[in-house]
């Protein structure tokens, strides 16, 4: 059967640079069955010109199995949506509903299902006739969970590193752009981690665990953890974090498996900022998220403090955040505790924010000055020469790295 009906696919709506990361670090299903309309290419484009479109077109019917039960469907559409036609609720909080999707670029393997028997991302597969999709809880946790990650030797990191691939957020200064919104790749079961840390081959005693956001898929962190811990019981595990998922319960689980030391990253106090700071648009979750990235900051300090090690990270570019918020801020982590640990990092110039100007060391002492005068006790500056610098859309290279 044909139908015709409204579809969204992605397109460019003005001329990009040529980068190549849609072509080179999207899974993308285009080249072998068309666009399905997923979104993955339009979140990781530096310029910010890859869209989606609603076009009328005619479609072939297929018939997959949703748990059992035969259902009918357009062709050349994404597993989620197929879930999302019939009736599934997809949900960008945990819990929230009955598939949870945070990234939508393919990432962090949260959205995850059965699929002919093997666990894909819901996100980005197509769907093809015949196709037997089960979404049960039960039958999912019998398999281990999976995400892409990239490894990064300890230069210019002081410690051996992974970074998770997806996040919750949209920063148009995200500085890790290129390794946030790939999608391409092997995807990563908690058992093997080790072996792209290194373990076994290079002796350490502390790792870190960035991304991305590594908190999106939370068995696969919890186990991840675990594993290392089971097969080093000294080394020191460091959780970079945006907090916008941490609830109490998952803190003390992450504690229990093992990490020791966190940073979270509190972008803004202030609603408008967090919004333009993080992309987001839908006001209520982006109040939500930004509530639970203070509400973790406290629980940490008032329950784990002389357990974990915690700094609060406040990325800073004066263009957003106005001195008078930033007072806010540090008045608001001054309340929690005037000895909590604040790094400030430059916001650099990168992405879809790659106009900006570089800050100058002037510009990061007047911010430790306003967080000082606060109330905060300890601010450390990170920017400059202290930081990587984010990759340039036109120097992105194919390349891969030996351990």
């Amino acid at each position: 059967m044909i139908m015709k009906r409204m579809f969204r696919i992605a397109v460019n709506v003005e001329e990009c640079c040529n980068c190549g990361f849609c072509q080179s670090f999207v899974a993308c299903s285009a080249r072998k069955v068309g666009c399905i309309g997923c979104g993955a290419c339009q979140y990781g484009c530096p310029d910010g010109v890859r869209e989606l479109k609603d076009i009328l077109e005619e479609r072939k019917e297929i018939t997959i199995r949703i748990n059992g039960d035969p259902v009918a469907v357009p062709e050349r559409i994404s597993v989620l949506k197929a879930l999302e036609l019939n009736g599934f609720k997809v949900s960008r909080l945990p819990d929230q509903g009955d598939i949870f999707a945070p990234c939508r670029s393919g990432g962090c393997g949260s959205c995850a299902v059965l699929i002919n028997g093997v666990l894909e991302r819901s996100c980005i597969t197509p769907v093809a006739d015949g196709m037997d999709i089960v979404t049960e809880k039960t039958e999912l946790q019998k398999h281990p969970p999976v995400r892409i990650i990239t490894p990064m030797r300890p230069y210019p990191h002081f410690i051996p590193s992974l970074f998770t691939h997806g996040c919750n957020y949209r920063c148009g200064a995200c500085h890790n752009w290129e390794i946030t919104f790939a999608s391409a790749g092997s995807l990563i079961v908690p058992k093997n981690v080790h072996v792209y840390l290194g373990f076994g081959r290079v002796k350490t005693n502390q790792i870190g665990i960035s991304g991305g956001e590594p908190t999106l898929n939370r068995r696969w962190l919890v186990d991840s953890i675990k594993d290392l811990r089971a097969r080093n019981n000294r080394v020191m595990i460091q959780l970079d974090t945006n907090a916008s998922l941490l609830s109490p319960e998952y803190i003390d689980e992450l504690v229990e498996v093992g990490v020791t030391h966190i940073s979270p990253d509190i972008k803004a106090i202030r609603l408008k900022t967090f919004m333009d700071l993080t992309g987001l648009s839908d006001k209520e979750l982006a109040e939500t998220l930004l509530k639970a990235s203070w509400n973790a900051v406290k629980y940490i300090q008032e329950v784990y403090h002389g357990r974990v090690f915690m700094v609060v990270a406040i990325p800073y570019r004066p263009e957003v955040t106005s001195k008078e918020e930033l007072f806010e801020l540090g008045k608001a982590l001054s309340d929690i505790d005037p000895y909590i640990p604040v790094n400030v990092v430059e916001y650099q110039p990168a992405f879809r924010w790659r106009d900006w100007r570089g800050l100058q060391k002037e510009d990061m002492d007047e911010a430790r000055g306003v967080l000082e005068e606060a109330g905060i006790k300890s601010v450390v500056i990170q920017g400059g020469a202290g930081i990587p610098r984010a990759l340039d859309p036109l120097d992105l290279v194919l390349g891969t790295e030996e351990f």
